[in-house]
């Protein structure tokens, strides 16, 4: 009796004292969710995609009409650019390097003004280039330089010619506001309190995220790496709503010297790259448990979808785990990137 009575303890503590410690937290003016409140699952069956060169192994996709955009790492050319209605290989652009018109490691931010916007976070620099040119003529054309001083993670362009950013920064607010020459309108934004964030190291990274913009340029969503958050904000980053779910976890991260490290057991995958089309915000989810034995943890099933008023609609169960999606809403398709079991492009129909 003794020794099933110390089983039990074992057994039922671990699960009290995680209750306990995830009651003690909670978001402000939040409103809670779970896949219960979508409206329907729709499971997909993804195909992959054959093209008439190879794919190398690319770490990010973009959609520009009906070119897609691969990303690549230790190439000459960072983007090859693909033609999805003939599956042909029509270009490359942006040499890596360090001299005129050539990039490290920038980021193509998706727009609405028919510019390509390229971010160099290291340079801390924005260029605007011609789109004409960069998939016609495989060659940038670079129309304006905006430059700043903090360190950004993410950029959209808002309306009437400004810009926003969050900035990996804890002497000012979460997010920058710009005008068109780069100059700061304001910072807004404090950095959620939560228990086990202490330090400003902490809190930075716990709230790691991702922008999206509407066609527009008036409502902003802010989604969350390393939490199942996601905020609604107005061009002038007044918060219109705060969801919390599916799941309601919570960053688990802590600080050991100057390195930021997950807490094993507890981290889980939140939400990656939200794609803004047609009224709907589309977004890659997880939310597993981090396992940094699995060599794949990375990789995402689910595509969450949402309106700009913050109702959950539907979402999309994947076949094939991804970790990078674009939609082409003309042709009812979405297009995840994968590495399992080697680098492809893979579809799914939605209509």
């Amino acid at each position: 009796m003794k020794n099933s009575l110390k089983i039990f303890i074992i057994l039922i503590l671990p699960l009290f004292i995680m209750s306990a410690y995830y009651e003690t937290k909670q978001y402000p003016d939040v409103s809670l969710f779970s896949f219960d409140d979508f409206k329907e699952c729709i499971e997909l069956k993804g195909d992959s995609v054959a093209f008439d060169d190879i794919l190398l192994k690319p770490v990010k996709i973009h959609l520009i009409d009906s070119f897609l955009i691969t990303k690549n790492r230790n190439v000459e050319q960072i983007y090859h650019i693909f033609n999805m209605q003939s599956k042909k290989k029509v270009g490359e652009c942006v040499t890596f390097g360090i001299g005129p018109n050539e990039m490290i490691d920038p980021t193509l931010i998706p727009s609405h003004d028919g510019n390509i916007w390229l971010l160099d976070r290291n340079r801390r620099v924005l260029y605007i280039c011609d789109q004409s040119k960069f998939l016609c003529e495989n060659r940038v054309e670079i129309e304006r330089v905006i430059s700043y001083k903090e360190f950004c993670n993410d950029i959209v362009p808002l309306s009437r010619g400004k810009f926003l950013a969050s900035m990996h920064t804890f002497a000012h607010k979460r997010f920058f506001l710009f005008d068109a020459d780069g100059d700061t309108l304001f910072t807004k934004g404090d950095y959620l309190s939560l228990s086990n964030l202490n330090t400003d190291v902490e809190k930075i990274e716990g709230f790691v995220n991702n922008l999206g913009v509407n066609e527009e340029g008036t409502k902003v969503v802010v989604t969350y790496k390393r939490t199942d958050l996601i905020e609604f904000y107005d061009a002038d980053m007044n918060l219109l709503k705060r969801l919390h779910g599916p799941d309601h976890f919570f960053p688990e991260v802590h600080q050991e010297g100057d390195r930021i490290r997950s807490n094993k057991g507890f981290e889980r995958n939140g939400y990656l790259y939200p794609h803004t089309i047609g009224g709907y915000i589309y977004v890659l989810y997880s939310g597993k448990v981090f396992d940094p034995k699995d060599a794949r943890h990375y990789l995402r099933n689910k595509i969450l979808v949402f309106d700009w008023e913050g109702n959950p609609k539907k979402y999309y169960q994947l076949d094939t785990p991804i970790f990078d999606f674009v939609v082409d809403e003309k042709v009812g398709m979405i297009y995840g990137l994968t590495d399992n079991p080697e680098s492809h492009i893979v579809q799914f129909r939605i209509k």
